[in-house]
């Protein structure tokens, strides 16, 4: 404000000087000079036309700054869960074909024989069958087969009279020579009395063929 009412009175010199002079006898009041100086502020308050736009100069790109810091970590919201997706189709079942077998593997070691402790005794078991107290020589029995058709090898059950024989008792037959080749006697008992029945393994007989053995008869009672 100062500067203002310097510049005013600045400008307002020539004509204060001016009206001194004409008026020697009668010097300006301080009214007077402030009536002058605001005359000039007022005169002085307008602005002049806006000018023209001056031209739009681009200047140099600047240097790059210097990196920033990092800046802080945001902490994201997990997001619901999503519903379960539909089944898909079973996958086709594809059996490969078997390959082939690995060669044997090398024996193991032998293990290491243990031999546990010994078990306890046994329960006793029932008692056996009383021993025969008969067992005595029958007679001699001979017996054999005549073949009308041809007969496969195999066991021939072929039953003889024998008086003396008992049923239930138990036979014990002993050939009185050797037997014919590929013939052997298995077992012979008797079922009902007076008849013993023998069963013979015989090799193939053809018709008109025929065998014949005798065996000493011992029974047990």
């Amino acid at each position: 404000m100062k500067k203002l009412i310097l510049l005013a009175l600045l400008a307002s010199a020539p004509a204060i000087a001016q009206d001194s002079y004409s008026t020697m006898n009668n010097p300006p009041d301080n009214a007077r000079v402030a009536a002058m100086i605001a005359n000039y502020v007022d005169s002085h308050q307008g602005q002049g036309p806006k000018g023209d736009p001056g031209d739009t100069v681009v200047g140099p790109k600047g240097d790059k700054g210097d990196k920033g810091d990092p800046g802080k970590d945001g902490v994201g919201v997990a997001g619901p869960k999503g519903d379960t997706g539909a089944t898909g189709p079973a996958g086709a079942s594809i059996v490969g074909p078997v390959g082939p077998a690995g060669p044997q593997g090398v024996p193991g070691p032998a293990g290491a024989s243990i031999v546990g402790p010994k078990g306890d005794t046994g329960a006793t078991g029932p008692a056996g069958q009383a021993a025969p107290t008969n067992v005595f020589f029958l007679a001699n029995a001979t017996f054999g087969e005549t073949a009308t058709l041809q007969i496969n090898a195999g066991f021939r059950r072929v039953t003889v009279a024998l008086n003396g024989c008992l049923a239930g008792d138990r036979v014990l037959l002993t050939p009185t020579a050797a037997l014919p080749a590929g013939y052997s006697l298995a077992d012979a008992y008797c079922l009902t009395a007076n008849n013993l029945t023998i069963n013979v393994y015989a090799p193939l007989i053809v018709v008109g063929g025929s065998y014949s053995i005798t065996a000493k008869v011992t029974v047990f009672r």
